[in-house]
């Protein structure tokens, strides 16, 4: 309700235009996800990382196997498809009150696909299953005008090399500032009234 008239109208656009190119969308969740299922996001995981060129650090036996361990009931599959041809998915984890969000991937290239695999259809899931808050994971400016504002996180690492602590405590001093006021910058940019922020 607190978003922006025109960030508003340009989402119902952008998934308007799935509706015009009859491309629906379809939630598994736990022991509905199937094999074939993990072998699809594999093959979108393999393709994202092509088109990234970056190098693919999991196999398909990793993704399997997910589906073979307890995680498998906090698991959530949204899956595009075109009449029947799969189009792409993305992979979510469900928490006590936040959805988090991880992989995603399409095997041909349609606008939006993106956003509405592992930012719309998650936001739809949590507001029906009462979770206060989602996760979407690291980087991206252009989640901000789709709701999702930067916030701070923490992390901890510790270095055996003593010789490395010092030159890493300095780094992590500067970049710590950096990043608060990149957010800070960021924040500025939010789709809603600034009333309700």
């Amino acid at each position: 309700d607190s978003m922006k008239s025109r960030k508003k109208k340009s989402i119902q656009k952008e998934r308007k235009s799935f509706k015009d190119q009859n491309i629906k969308f379809v939630n598994k969740k736990g022991s509905l996800i199937n094999e074939k299922d993990m072998v699809n996001l594999y093959k979108c995981y393999l393709n994202t990382i092509d088109r990234k060129w970056s190098r693919p650090y999991l196999n398909l036996e990793f993704f399997k196997g997910l589906i073979k361990t307890s995680i498998l009931d906090k698991m959530l599959l949204v899956t595009a498809y075109r009449n029947k041809d799969f189009l792409g998915c993305s992979i979510h984890f469900v928490g006590s009150d936040t959805l988090y969000g991880r992989y995603w991937g399409c095997m041909e290239k349609i606008p939006y696909l993106h956003f509405e695999l592992c930012y719309y259809q998650a936001i739809e899931y949590a507001i029906k299953n009462n979770l206060s808050r989602i996760e979407a994971g690291a980087q991206g400016e252009h989640k901000i005008s789709r709701g999702y504002l930067p916030k701070l996180t923490f992390s901890n690492h510790w270095f055996d090399d003593e010789r490395l602590q010092a030159p890493i405590r300095k780094f992590i001093s500067k970049e710590n500032q950096k990043i608060k006021d990149t957010a800070e910058y960021l924040n500025a940019y939010s789709p809603f009234s600034e009333d309700s922020n």
